[in-house]
């Protein structure tokens, strides 16, 4: 029994190494999808919307993606992603104990220690490092495909995002959980346009309907509104009942007021033969973009942004 009893430690060592091997081989394999848009601050991680602080760009015919959110979105933790400061570059560890080293300014992967050439040296941007999506997905084992029409790289496992129909709609994102959701909101609020160290602020400015520089047309349209139906005024997009949204178009019955660009135009569709504009609110130059409106028998209420700067 002595003589057996190496043997047999030997052969549980064994089986134990070739289980553990397995287990690390089905975790390594790539099984996650991601989606990025150049020039969009999120990017969709297995169906999820996730946040980024920087966006990706077209430089050189590359599309350059920032390579800590990638490797997020393909399953590695955040402490699989190490930036050396002090040589600009960034070691990432996959979950197969892969390492991948990208540096700034040089046109070569390190992967386990291994260096590959690659077509565009990486760039640093906003602090972040940014690569073309290929080389980082391909090392860790995924293909990439572009869809030209939405400006978006798809990353998969192999043979995932081949031969897609071009018809087959794609599933809508999740968010997922409440603080990717706050985390989702304060990324668009920061990054929106006009911002300059303060956020956009959407106003709601009341204004008599039909209201403009000319008196003629603001009497015409506020005094001519048509009796109230049983329906209401302006129902235009009612999804829940009893309870109006906004739109960019809304009518009263005689009078369709539409967002157009910087404006709103207020027509007069009574009689049908004779739809005549009658009045124009021009917001142009005055720091406001109406989005959608609200019309009731005495308000038409514009739904805007406004961008203010706030001095340090």
């Amino acid at each position: 029994m002595k003589k057996l009893l190496p043997v047999g430690v030997l052969v549980l060592a064994l089986a134990a190494a070739i289980i553990l091997n397995q287990q690390r081989g089905a975790s390594a394999a790539p099984d996650h999808n991601a989606s990025f848009v150049v020039n969009q601050a999120t990017f969709i991680a297995d169906g999820q919307a996730r946040a980024m602080d920087v966006v990706p760009f077209v430089e050189s015919n590359r599309t350059y993606v920032p390579a800590r959110y990638l490797a997020y979105a393909l399953g590695i933790p955040e402490d699989g992603v190490i930036w050396d400061a002090l040589n600009q570059s960034v070691t990432i560890t996959s979950a197969d104990g892969k390492t991948i080293i990208i540096t700034v300014g040089r046109a070569v992967l390190t992967v386990d220690g291994s260096e590959q050439a690659i077509d565009a040296p990486p760039l640093f941007r906003e602090g972040r490092i940014f690569l073309p999506v290929k080389w980082l997905a391909q090392a860790l084992g995924y293909e990439v495909s572009w869809d030209e029409a939405t400006s978006t790289v798809l990353v998969g496992p192999p043979g995932s995002i081949a031969h897609k129909p071009a018809d087959k709609a794609a599933p809508l994102p999740s968010v997922g959980s409440y603080e990717n959701l706050k985390d989702l909101l304060a990324n668009a609020q920061s990054r929106s346009e006009g911002f300059s160290n303060g956020v956009d602020q959407a106003e709601a400015v009341p204004l008599r309907a039909a209201q403009s520089t000319n008196q003629k047309a603001e009497s015409s349209a506020a005094g001519a509104a048509a009796p109230q139906s049983d329906t209401g005024y302006s129902r235009t997009n009612v999804q829940v009942e009893g309870v109006d949204e906004a739109d960019i178009v809304k009518t009263d019955g005689v009078y369709i007021y539409q967002v157009n660009r910087e404006r709103v135009v207020v027509t007069k569709a009574q009689p049908a033969a004779d739809m005549v504009v009658v009045s124009t609110l021009d917001f142009a130059g005055k720091d406001f973009s109406p989005l959608e409106m609200y019309v009731d028998e005495k308000y038409l209420v514009v739904i805007g942004t406004t961008h203010s700067q706030v001095n340090q």
